[in-house]
């Protein structure tokens, strides 16, 4: 049995959304079409209230060409930023996760996560994917449901909790593997 101790606070849970939203394919393609409306919309509302506020139509299209390649470059941070803003607000109201202390748990079974408000386990076989960003490691249990480790508690540490983790998975599945493999018989 291996277990970690640390505590969650609300900025880690900011974190693990941020990272799921652009770890998915569904929010690279929201991400990719907002910087496409914002490089696109911002440059024809220019144009067309320089053109018609002040005649000048050519003088509108070179700024609106200016203001749509410098959307661009910006749109990554600007929609992260209204990103953090949204999921914080969602944060402060409703709450995206259990803050305070939380020991994680890995054993034969598998993973449990406890606090003081409520105990999470997975079984081996549940857990999906190990994702890891510079500031924290996030255990997957389902399409939107992770562990979320802060990295704060010690890098040495958190790297051999994932090595027991990584092994644990990789052992179901080499066993799964097995289970699903049909006997072969040679047939003369």
């Amino acid at each position: 049995m291996t277990e970690l101790e640390y505590e969650l606070v609300a900025d880690d849970f900011v974190a693990f959304n941020l990272h799921y939203f652009g770890s998915t394919d569904a929010g690279r393609g929201l991400r990719k079409s907002q910087r496409l409306m914002l490089s696109v919309v911002t440059p024809l509302l220019i144009f067309g209230a320089i053109g018609l506020i002040f005649k000048d139509f050519v003088g509108g299209a070179v700024l609106a060409v200016i203001t749509g390649v410098i959307m661009w470059f910006l749109a990554p941070a600007i929609l992260a930023r209204e990103i953090k803003r949204s999921l914080a607000r969602m944060n402060r109201d409703a709450g995206l996760g259990v803050t305070g202390l939380h020991r994680l748990v890995a054993d034969d079974v598998g993973l449990r996560e406890i606090s003081a408000e409520r105990e999470v386990a997975a079984t081996w076989s549940g857990t999906d994917r190990i994702d890891e960003t510079p500031g924290h490691a996030y255990i997957f249990i389902g399409p939107v449901q992770a562990f979320v480790i802060p990295k704060r508690i010690g890098e040495a540490a958190v790297a051999g909790f994932l090595d027991v983790v990584r092994e644990h998975v990789r052992q179901v599945g080499e066993s799964a593997q097995q289970r699903h493999q049909p006997d072969r018989q040679k047939v003369d």
